[in-house]
């Protein structure tokens, strides 16, 4: 199955390589067609933050139970971090020296599995599971900030996701920021930012 992900961007000129951190990405959501992406942008785009960037909007297919990234990625400080295979995942994803600036302060990433054990979802049609992985994260005042994002895929059941990671980490750039994978749920068709943002 083909999914449609939602996007906004800001902060770009045309010909930019769109980058999670750079232009500001925020995922809107997954659909499984066009024109529920489309009702999704009629839904936001009047609202604070999305009115004045009217052409942040852009759609990402990818395929469900696909590993992105799935050979790993090589850090290409000063720009997008590329992907081994090549295949054509690095749209997101970006190094720019974090680790030489900030170095690597990886969360507790035992803490956010027992988190998501204590809370199992189960394994729906109508939502699948959302991998991806970030370099760094660092304390930015009260909140954390993640850097180096990477969205690996989007799993329908929770046992290929867990089979994506135990690959992955053992990856190129992956094996260095084995804290680095993050898990969260996505339903299809939900929309988010729908109150918009300043």
């Amino acid at each position: 199955m083909i999914i449609q992900t939602l996007w906004h961007f800001y902060g770009f000129v045309p010909g930019d390589v769109l980058n999670a951190e750079t232009h500001h990405a925020k995922f809107i959501g997954a659909y499984r067609r066009d024109d529920e992406a489309a009702a999704a942008i009629g839904r936001v785009a009047g609202q604070p933050g999305f009115r004045d960037f009217p052409d942040g909007f852009r759609l990402f297919p990818f395929e469900v139970d696909r590993t992105y990234w799935s050979d790993g990625f090589l850090p290409n400080p000063g720009g997008d971090d590329l992907a081994v295979a090549g295949d054509g995942s690095g749209i997101f994803g970006t190094d720019e020296a974090l680790a030489e600036n900030f170095g690597d302060t990886s969360r507790n990433l035992e803490r956010e599995e027992e988190f998501i054990a204590a809370k199992p979802k189960p394994d729906r049609p109508d939502e699948l599971w959302e991998l991806s992985h970030y370099k760094i994260s660092r304390e930015n005042g009260q909140a954390f900030e993640d850097m180096g994002y990477k969205l690996i895929g989007f799993y329908s059941t929770r046992a290929q996701l867990d089979a994506a990671i135990r690959r992955m980490a053992r990856k190129p750039g992956f094996q260095d920021h084995p804290q680095g994978f993050r898990i969260r749920w996505t339903s299809l068709g939900a929309i988010h930012w729908e109150e918009g943002f300043a």
